[in-house]
């Protein structure tokens, strides 16, 4: 009878073993798995971080959404000339005025065009579309700041057109216009220095050089 029980005694040893060696393998594995992963965290994770911080500097210099820097002309298509006989005074782009705000990685970027005449011109919509804004931009004290009077259209998908620095708004919010449609007037309000007009149009929120598309 001790024969039979020692040989059984040796079989159950050495499948206890050989288990306990497979779950070794497997534990190993699993181990080198983590590893590996571990270490692909460590390269990808900075390359996420770096192109994480590209579009927030990108987005933080356009304002949100995408560089764009093609001209209206293309993405707008033509534009009546919002007033008759203006001079420009001040084109779209970089600029060493001091008062114009940081964009597109300069310190100071105009992003509209400057068509001067005198107070009280009529200004007329540039494209059919509708009032989305009408009003005044003012600072904590009610002074009037940046745009000062202003209207902005929108003329249809991503497109909007804002009229700034007005003497008199003519139009409503939500109210439907017509190229050619009065909507205020020359004026000088704002932080602006002399009877002017700043025209802008954007395209996803980003602005874009008005000047090609322009019949003036």
């Amino acid at each position: 009878m001790a024969a039979p029980a020692a040989a059984a005694g040796a079989i159950l040893k050495q499948l206890a073993w050989t288990v306990a060696r497979r779950q070794g393998s497997g534990l190993l594995r699993t181990f080198w798995k983590a590893i590996a992963v571990g270490a692909l965290i460590l390269i990808v994770a900075p390359i996420g971080l770096v192109v994480v911080a590209f579009l927030a500097l990108a987005n933080q210099l356009t304002g949100g959404g995408f560089l764009i820097t093609g001209s209206a002309d293309s993405q707008v298509g033509s534009m009546a000339c919002p007033v008759s006989g203006a001079v420009v005074t001040q084109g779209f782009g970089p600029t060493s005025a001091p008062f114009e705000p940081p964009g597109f990685g300069y310190p100071h970027f105009h992003t509209g065009i400057d068509l001067a005449a005198p107070i009280g011109t009529p200004v007329r919509a540039a494209n059919d579309g509708f009032v989305e804004a009408a009003g005044t931009q003012v600072d904590a004290l009610g002074i009037p700041v940046g745009f000062g009077n202003f209207v902005k259209l929108a003329v249809g998908g991503s497109k909007e057109e804002i009229y700034g620095h007005l003497s008199a708004i003519s139009v409503a919010p939500n109210q439907v216009v017509r190229a050619g449609l009065l909507i205020g007037a020359v004026g000088s309000t704002g932080n602006s220095t002399g009877p002017h007009l700043h025209f802008e149009v954007r395209v996803r929120g980003v602005p874009v050089d008005p000047a090609p598309a322009l019949q003036c």
